[in-house]
């Protein structure tokens, strides 16, 4: 699992992300999961008038975690103006 973690770090940080958690306990993993439901009304509150937000989540297993952080996002949401995070 360790090695998971560290190969998940290294393809966070060659992508420009800002920040990498792990729940190493049962408050962590409680105080992590809140943080992100709480973002989705921070995007809520400052996305520009007339458009809408969707929300999803993906499950990958560890040993495609890296691959699917370095996939491009598909031609049809750029040229739809959609904002991804």
């Amino acid at each position: 699992m360790k090695d998971n973690i560290v190969q998940a770090q290294v393809a966070v940080k060659n992508h420009k992300g800002a920040k990498f958690e792990i729940a190493r306990s049962e408050q962590d993993m409680k105080s992590l999961w809140a943080a992100r439901k709480e973002a989705l009304w921070a995007v809520l509150a400052i996305r520009p008038p007339g458009t809408q937000l969707w929300s999803t989540d993906v499950a990958v297993p560890m040993s495609n975690l890296a691959e699917i952080i370095g996939m491009p996002w598909s031609p049809r949401f750029k040229t739809q103006n959609v904002l991804t995070t």
